[in-house]
């Protein structure tokens, strides 16, 4: 799986921005957050504009030296647009524009980038005013690692250099995947943490060396059943190009 040209990826998400930011321009309901009825089956909705971007493609073996350069494709100060589906269904009432940035820098003397992440969008409760999942940032702030981990596979008996990041949000809560490089987009999918439940995450970020945005989606599934997508893109901001490993931006 990869994403296209980010020039597509712009586009759809500035216009599911534009539908949000008319959406949200009124007064805000009284009543409390709960996920719309199912969109009509012939209506193309947003989310289904923006998984336009996502095409089935051949798996590429990578090297070393692929993972290394595709982890300097992140080094960056970025901004963000997007938004955050709380029910994942594709109903344009269920999702949030997000707004804010990160600034991702080289680190250590490996191929390793640290991020500090400030995003938010509007907080959303329950109908009793119970928490909603994602209805409040966890990302303002959060700190991210993206790392190259060295893994023994026991059927192969050979050590594997795989992908791997570390993320701890604004209370604490730590997060781990590792994951494969496939082309320009690296997938991992990983168990939720503290989400009871056959709870699975799945994280898709995709870099190219001949552009200056990136594009990250993350879904959560419950028992099979999609419950929360994270749709973002990143624009690197102008006088920050990619870095040299050891160096920051």
């Amino acid at each position: 799986m990869r994403f296209i040209a980010a020039p597509r990826v712009a586009t759809a998400c500035r216009r599911c921005a534009l539908v949000l930011a008319l959406m949200l321009s009124g007064p805000a309901p009284a009543a409390g957050f709960r996920c719309a009825p199912p969109a009509d089956a012939g209506r193309k909705g947003a989310q289904d504009e923006l998984q336009e971007i996502v095409v089935n493609g051949a798996k590429v073996k990578t090297g070393t030296r692929d993972l290394q350069a595709w982890l300097k494709l992140l080094v960056g100060k970025y901004t963000y647009e997007g938004y955050v589906d709380l029910c994942g269904k594709g109903n344009v009432a269920d999702m949030r524009p997000v707004t804010g940035g990160s600034d991702c820098i080289a680190s250590g003397s490996g191929p390793n980038v640290q991020c500090t992440v400030n995003v938010r969008w509007p907080e959303a409760k329950g109908e009793n005013g119970e928490p909603v999942l994602s209805g409040v940032s966890s990302l303002l702030p959060a700190f991210v690692i993206y790392a190259l981990e060295n893994r023994y596979i026991p059927e192969k008996r050979v050590d594997e250099l795989r992908l791997m990041f570390t993320q701890v949000d604004n209370k604490g809560v730590a997060e781990w995947a590792s994951g494969d490089l496939e082309d320009d987009t690296f997938t991992s999918r990983e168990p939720c943490v503290g989400i009871a439940g056959g709870c699975q995450k799945t994280t898709r970020i995709t870099a190219t060396p001949d552009s200056n945005e990136v594009s990250m989606q993350v879904d959560v599934d419950i028992d099979n059943r999609r419950v929360l997508r994270q749709t973002f893109l990143l624009h690197r901001q102008s006088g920050n190009g990619r870095q040299s490993t050891g160096s920051s931006p």
